[in-house]
């Protein structure tokens, strides 16, 4: 089949005729008639003005002509402005880029000209929903403002001819590297098939380097068809002129360099680490572990021109310049709530809520992670509503929430930082003695602080599970520091765990931890995006590394490698 479009007018004419006719209801002669037809009347506004001024000069015949052309015309025109308002060029444009693409497909895919639209949007992604028949379907998205295709499917399989040979492999690959070299014009002599199973996977490669999140997907089936085709936003809108070459990295001695720097100890309460070498389980228990900084996941990314640790999730932060633990003095007489009675009172006394009688409130259970039944109380009132969830035993409070006031004036983080400290000793496990505030946020609209604890012992973090760093949450009012909410979550067993820390004096340097880390660790070079700024980033990172099942751990007392499944 050859897929190659004559020009821009050809494209636009056999898109429009797509786009505005019903095609299951016309046949193959009447949609040709159909396109001449409308050929004289999809142009542009202004050439067609011009052409009517010329044409009413003419001859007087000629207004017979015109007056369809007019209406037509002037429909469209009043479809953009209810469509675009005072943006009517922009969304003009966008329309054109979007017509171009669905015309680039309908090329590729003649067949869905016989489909007809069960569905179609416009918004930063254009959708459009087709339909041939009882069971066969297909489904287009654009992007509206660079008119690349991000997603295409088609499970029409019955429109082949199911006397045609299947194609080899090979064949695949190059009618995928063609449909895809369609899709993205220049920036497609860009990719690089990078794996191959079902389906084909391509990957943009700027200066000999991937960028992370531009990957492409593009199934072909048994008798050379493209069914489904899936691309990311990460390679769309790149401004490439003042991309920073690899030239302009820094060295792998002063990536080691940067590492040392960052490198943090954290105690980890249950891992069961096998020899990366062997796969043999080799030690469970507490580790005390070398790694970068203290991390909610482990891949570490930097940037690789300045060298410094980009921080990617909520619950990274940036310890290079020290933590300082929080002593705390955890209430002795916590509040158990273990009926609607008792719910209703603590509503009432503690936070003052217009609660009149424990037939207000609603009891259920729920499960939390591994932990089965804990009982649920809510109210909802007139007063605003409130939530906590307690222990099914113990009936210790282990989450609380209600809605925040939204008064004006807002706290300094540091005293909103004391009242959250304040509240969390009233819920907190007895047998911590100290923390270190992981991450904090602000969220203007309610006028809310959010603060997220981890456990700390002798100064260094301690976590449950490699991947559960934080232990508890306080949300607090950013006028008053009233709490408005309490979460408890992955908290280490301190009471049997500090017989079982290993000393932080017999510790390996930081040299040699760093040593194993990038033995077990390799980086390498990539491209990424990041929020507000138009060209990409190069970094040194461990993303684009294949099989991520698995983390590295670095032992601080031995200086082994062990590896533990995520």
């Amino acid at each position: 089949m050859n897929h190659s479009l004559n020009d821009d007018e050809d494209i636009l004419v056999r898109l429009r005729q797509a786009r505005h006719y019903q095609m299951n209801q016309k046949t193959s002669e009447e949609m040709l008639q159909n396109l001449k037809a409308q050929e004289r009347i999809w142009t542009h506004q202004q050439r067609m003005r011009d052409r009517l001024q010329w044409l009413f000069k003419g001859a007087l015949t000629c207004v017979v002509l015109l007056v369809p052309a007019y209406i037509v015309l002037k429909d469209r025109a009043v479809q953009q402005v209810e469509i675009a308002g005072s943006e009517q060029l922009a969304q003009q444009d966008k329309n054109e880029r979007v017509l171009f693409r669905l015309a680039v497909l309908y090329q590729w895919v003649p067949e869905l000209q016989q489909y007809e639209i069960e569905s179609e949007t416009f918004d930063e992604v254009y959708n459009r929903r087709l339909k041939h028949g009882e069971s066969q379907q297909a489904d287009i998205r654009i992007d509206s403002k660079t008119g690349a295709l991000l997603w295409y499917q088609n499970n029409g399989k019955g429109l082949a001819s199911h006397s045609q040979k299947a194609i080899s492999e090979s064949q695949k690959e190059g009618i995928a590297a063609t449909f895809l070299q369609s899709m993205m014009g220049e920036e497609g002599s860009r990719y690089q098939m990078i794996s191959r199973s079902s389906e084909m996977v391509y990957q943009q490669f700027l200066n000999g380097i991937p960028l992370l999140g531009s990957e492409v997907a593009i199934r072909v089936d048994e008798r050379g068809k493209v069914v489904q085709y899936s691309a990311s936003h990460g390679a769309l809108g790149l401004r490439l002129s003042d991309l920073i070459g690899p030239d302009q990295a820094i060295t792998a001695e002063q990536l080691q360099a940067t590492l040392r720097e960052q490198m943090r100890l954290r105690y980890i309460e249950n891992l069961e680490a096998v020899d990366p070498d062997t796969g043999e389980i080799t030690r469970t228990g507490p580790m005390l572990e070398y790694a970068p900084a203290v991390r909610f996941s482990g891949a570490v990314s930097l940037n690789a021109e300045s060298g410094q640790i980009i921080y990617t999730s909520n619950y990274d932060r940036d310890t290079s310049r020290g933590v300082s633990p929080i002593p705390v003095s955890p209430q002795e007489n916590r509040t158990q709530i273990k009926s609607k009675q008792e719910a209703a009172m603590f509503f009432r006394q503690v936070w003052g809520l217009p609660v009149e009688s424990d037939i207000q409130i609603m009891e259920k259970t729920r499960d939390r992670g591994t932990l089965k039944g804990y009982k649920i109380y809510s109210w909802d009132g007139s007063g605003g509503s409130a939530m906590l969830a307690a222990d099914p035993v113990t009936g210790k409070v282990v989450e609380l929430s209600r809605e925040p006031k939204r008064g004006n004036g807002r706290l300094a983080q540091e005293e909103a930082q004391r009242e959250a400290v304040r509240y969390l000793q009233m819920y907190m496990d007895p047998t911590i003695s100290e923390v270190q505030v992981a991450h904090t946020s602000y969220e203007k609209v309610r006028n809310l602080y959010t603060f997220t604890f981890m456990v700390s012992y002798a100064g260094i973090p301690v976590v449950k599970e490699p991947d559960q760093d934080i232990a508890y949450q306080i949300a607090v009012d950013g006028t008053t520091g009233e709490l408005v909410a309490f979460r408890k979550n992955a908290v280490p067993d301190m009471a049997s765990l500090q017989k079982k820390l290993p000393l932080k004096e017999e510790i390996i340097t930081p040299e040699q931890a760093v040593t194993q880390y990038v033995k077990y660790n390799p980086f390498s070079l990539a491209y990424r995006r990041e929020e507000g700024r138009p060209s990409p980033v190069l970094v040194y990172t461990q993303e684009y590394r294949g099989n991520q099942d698995y983390r590295i751990f670095i032992d601080a007392q031995t200086g082994k490698a062990y590896s533990a499944k995520r």
